[in-house]
């Protein structure tokens, strides 16, 4: 089968579930990646990648802000943009497309011709593209409405259920038919524990971007008020990861007088993120609905924290009770709820690897678990397409 895939930035450390993806159907089938950037070449490679940039000017860039702020329709089109992506799809002649991230596809298929429109379509929502965004302004949930009214072959793909609740609670047309749950896929093989042993000192470890919805102002805030409570010299907490907030969560452990318990190592890679895991005996992953909306869809780091045995601490947020049941594979508190968060860290602690944690994880989330099921979805939306086009000539 020969697949298009657009996403607007390929080869970044935040979607390397999007790259890992690809890779593993590159194996299968003929793909061709169209992204308007591309990041570290040397970090994520892959030889059939097109970039098409999609540049305005800023008076343009002005008005579409204004229009979308006052909900009216956007001007999603790009006279050069439309021009390249139009001969690269009656060049490649893909047998299905296959967008990543809703507001971001948009922008793609409304650049596309009618002709390509009859193409099998799939779209995965990752996040905040099926939260935060549909509360900005009621232009992209107009577009996801019209895209999936049921006239062209269609399939959405939601990492959790919680994500595909909340389109069809803005009356997005997403059903059983056209849609499908997919978990992420990790590398089991990589993300295997390889010591299990007693360490003087217990580790707390968090990996993730510092953003507003990972949460790291209350698992700090958390650590403290353990820390106080237990009066504990034999623990630490790791924070590795970069991003907007990393400045103020380092601050913040200052004015809490808990920088010599807090370390923060920097964006790591998938080979230090897993010797980091090898050396913590708990994640952390205190994940909140940000101010304007955004929330997790199936937070990555948590999976491979699961695979490498490790228990887990949380909040009921998106889609992480989804993966973790209450004291089975960790402990699950509501959002922001500090007290009983640090009051979880003293209990923890008397927990040790688990490893049913990695059995769903290598059952449900493996990458040949993936593959296998996004497979069959574009088996099953090809094939439909096929009866619709013979029902058509029939007729």
């Amino acid at each position: 089968m020969k697949v298009l895939i657009f996403v607007q930035k390929f080869g970044s450390i935040t979607t390397t579930f999007i790259y890992n993806e690809i890779l593993e159907l590159s194996r299968h089938h003929n793909v061709l990646v169209v992204c308007c950037e591309r990041g570290d070449e040397e970090k994520y490679p892959f030889s059939n990648v097109i970039t098409v940039p999609l540049r305005n000017n800023r008076i343009i860039k002005k008005v579409k802000w204004l229009l979308y702020k006052y909900d009216i329709k956007a001007l999603h089109y790009n006279l050069i943009f439309k021009r390249k992506i139009n001969n690269l799809v009656a060049e490649f002649k893909p047998d299905l497309i296959h967008g990543h991230f809703g507001n971001e596809s948009m922008v793609f298929f409304k650049n596309l011709e009618k002709k390509f429109l009859e193409i099998p379509t799939v779209v995965s929502f990752h996040g905040y593209d099926a939260s935060s965004e549909l509360k900005e302004s009621s232009v992209y949930i107009r577009e996801l409405r019209h895209f999936f009214n049921g006239k062209y072959p269609r399939k959405a793909i939601f990492c959790s259920e919680y994500l595909r609740n909340n389109l069809k609670n803005a009356g997005v047309q997403i059903t059983d038919n056209n849609s499908d749950i997919l978990f992420y896929g990790i590398n089991t093989n990589q993300f295997s524990r390889k010591r299990y042993h007693e360490k003087s000192v217990y580790r707390f470890l968090q990996i993730s971007s510092f953003r507003e919805k990972k949460g790291h102002l209350y698992t700090v805030k958390a650590f403290a008020k353990f820390l106080e409570k237990n009066n504990r010299k034999n623990v630490e907490l790791v924070l590795a990861g970069g991003g907007p907030l990393l400045k103020e969560i380092k601050e913040f452990t200052k004015k809490l007088n808990i920088t010599d318990k807090v370390h923060f190592p920097g964006w790591v890679n998938h080979e230090e993120a897993q010797e980091w895991l090898e050396s913590a005996d708990c994640f952390l992953h205190h994940s909140v609905t940000a101010k304007n909306g955004d929330t997790e869809g199936m937070p990555n780091a948590i999976i491979e924290a699961m695979a490498m045995e490790l228990p887990v601490i949380s909040t009921v947020h998106a889609g992480i009770p989804e993966i973790i049941e209450h004291r089975v594979h960790g402990l699950l508190t509501k959002e922001k709820d500090v007290d009983t968060y640090s009051i979880y860290m003293e209990e923890i602690m008397a927990w040790y690897y688990l490893k049913r944690n990695r059995t769903k994880i290598v059952e449900q989330f493996s990458i040949p678990a993936h593959y296998n099921k996004l497979n069959d979805i574009y088996q099953d939306i090809a094939s439909n397409c096929d009866r619709i086009q013979e029902n058509s000539e029939n007729f």
